[in-house]
């Protein structure tokens, strides 16, 4: 054979070769990829991860940032990462400084004014002190309780059909659930004394009809329980205050709107005064209602009507009688700008008065908690933050004393380690000095005081002695369903303490009883290094009501779920094809799995997919 010829038979088999690598490059690629390869990097985030192989385990950088090229220890700077420049002019520096921590090569340190993103459908409800149940972001309801050796975790969650759920209400000893599309659902047993969901739509008086012309079915919004848990309030999404005051048979009562406003949320529902319920409009003003007053609607009107702070959040208030006296009336409410402010009533006369906030934050709920009597010095109240922490406001017993000029008004709890708590979502209390807080990452978080709680914890009977001011408290992070983006399960039907119902102390061969109470698989280790999924650019004093997750959040950005720690990864691609990432014999392959319609999305529950 020719040289020529062997020459064009090479060219013919490269020729070949590079065309068949580029149909099959792009018959998964998307479909305009190769027409795009002139485009420039475009920096959209301060945000940047180095992988450290010494202590496996991903560190954020400071910026700006050298990049290096490295053969054979022979190492060459080829770029930089600088910060980006955020409209006006602005840096956005998102963390400052970089703290050591013992054992690992180092953690961020979050910056303080990074708003987080707003939460639509985690709520907590307390049924006792051994039953609680939570809503999580994916719209699943399950419930911890305490089985007398540990905490379990128990499903509830509404049928298919029926949407996800927002909120949990417990009236009565009966248990609602509020879908998103504003449906209530009532559970019941079953012939088989199985727990189900059934349908409770609300049963219409002919003056409700006549309110209602116009929209064919009722929608909730959202409720409050009454403070004497026999009632429910409900907010409408077209604006109405309803009261459910009997499940059995069905008893409503519309109460109607103020003139010319819509109830937007209920900020107390008759814990200050039997039957009197307090909303915020769509305006933001605050509304008194009784149904014996005439007229009963009653506005309450700011003095200074130029104040620059006096929209109120419709979030949940915190009513209380005899802070400031016997005979006198306090409720605490939040402003759109984050400020603490009480409209209180003392000697027949009704006052505003604003606590203000703590420097640099922005509070965005209150949590509604039972004072502990055996404080002597002051009365506290909780509250959470946009930037995801806890701050604790202390309010003197008794004023005009020593004590009040000395006290700490704001303290600040922080939030756990590697996790920030969850913005504009109230914690509940479930014991004196013990809070439930839901997670911006899906879990739930208690603050308690040292040695009195976490997930090792069963109610405790309290203590009955005087404590002091310099009260310690520390977070504990529970376990959640994997639902909720952490690698937890659910309980188990195997005898022993994870047992949903009985929770049996079954100890082989006399050992001790001592056990280790994790729900984990074995050799998964618990999950710290968490990635808030936080917006560059939003500060606090920026636009808060417009930074909320859209409703097809998690299917854009949940599209990668871990089935097996370090072997197999899936991964869903924007045409809805699913790709696994699978390590094995020591090399890593891609595997595609098809199926007929697109996938949205996916989860991992007890090794399934």
């Amino acid at each position: 054979m020719s040289m020529f010829h062997l020459i064009f038979s090479l060219w013919v088999l490269l020729s070949a070769s590079c065309w068949c690598m580029c149909l099959c490059s792009t018959s998964w690629l998307p479909h305009n990829f190769l027409r795009q390869t002139n485009k420039q990097f475009v920096q959209k985030t301060d945000h940047f991860w180095e992988f450290q192989e010494e202590t496996n385990s991903w560190v954020q950088v400071q910026l700006p940032y050298d990049l290096f090229s490295c053969v054979n220890n022979n190492c060459t700077k080829v770029g930089l990462i600088d910060r980006k420049t955020i409209t006006g002019e602005r840096k956005y520096d998102s963390h400052k400084s970089l703290k050591k921590k013992d054992g690992d090569g180092g953690g961020p340190e979050e910056n303080s004014d990074i708003v987080l993103s707003q939460r639509k459908r985690i709520s907590l409800t307390k049924m006792s002190e051994t039953s609680i149940w939570v809503t999580g972001e994916s719209g699943s309801i399950y419930e911890r309780f305490w089985n007398g050796v540990q905490w379990v975790i128990a499903p509830h969650d509404l049928p298919i059909s029926a949407g996800r759920a927002i909120s949990i209400f417990i009236v009565n000893q009966t248990i609602l659930a509020l879908s998103e599309v504003g449906s209530l659902y009532q559970m019941q047993l079953s012939e088989s004394s199985q727990p189900v969901w059934v349908d409770f739509t609300p049963i219409l008086s002919q003056s409700m009809h006549q309110e209602a012309d116009q929209s064919p079915a009722i929608q909730i919004k959202s409720g409050v329980v009454s403070h004497d848990g026999v009632r429910v309030y409900f907010c409408t999404k077209n604006g109405l205050l309803l009261e459910l005051n009997e499940v059995e048979p069905q008893r409503w009562v519309n109460h109607g709107q103020p003139p010319g406003a819509y109830v937007a949320g209920i900020t107390d529902a008759a814990s200050i005064k039997t039957e009197v319920v307090y909303i915020i409009s769509s305006t933001g003003d605050l509304y008194e209602y009784e149904r014996s007053s005439k007229p009963p609607w009653r506005k309450h009107i700011w003095k200074d009507e130029t104040a620059q702070d006096n929209s109120l959040m419709p979030l949940l208030g915190y009513g209380s009688r005899g802070l400031n006296g016997d005979h006198s009336i306090s409720l605490f409410l939040l402003t759109k700008g984050g400020n603490l402010v009480e409209r209180q009533l003392n000697k027949r006369k009704w006052k505003w008065i604003t606590h203000g906030r703590p420097k640099d934050h922005h509070l965005t709920s209150i949590t509604r908690v039972v004072q502990d009597e055996l404080i002597e010095n002051f009365f506290s109240l909780f509250f959470t933050t946009s930037t995801g922490s806890v701050f604790e406001y202390r309010i003197p017993k008794h004023s005009g004393t020593v004590q009040e000029n000395h006290l700490e008004r704001w303290l600040n709890h922080m939030h756990p380690p590697h996790a920030k708590v969850a913005r504009g979502l109230a914690g509940q209390q479930f014991q004196v000095s013990r809070i439930l807080f839901p997670l911006d990452d899906g879990r739930v978080a208690e603050l308690h005081t040292s040695g009195l709680g976490g997930e090792n914890s069963g109610p405790i009977h309290p203590v009955n002695h005087r404590r002091k001011a310099s009260i310690k408290y520390v977070w504990s992070i529970l376990d959640a369903p994997e639902t909720e983006g952490w690698n937890a399960e659910y309980c188990t039907e195997e005898r022993g303490p994870t047992n949903c119902i009985i929770g049996s102390k079954d100890e082989p061969n006399g050992q001790s009883n001592r056990r280790s109470v994790t729900r984990r698989r074995r050799g998964n280790p618990a999950q710290e290094d968490y990635l808030s999924p936080g917006a560059p650019g939003i500060r606090m004093k920026e636009s808060l009501e417009e930074y909320s997750f859209p409703d097809n959040w998690i299917n854009k950005h949940y599209r990668l779920r871990v089935m097996h720690r370090g072997k197999s990864f899936f991964l869903i691609a924007d045409g809805g094809l699913t790709f696994e990432y699978l390590y094995t014999e020591s090399v890593w392959l891609w595997l595609r799995h098809d199926y007929s319609t697109a996938i949205k999305g996916i989860r991992n529950y007890s090794e399934t997919i």
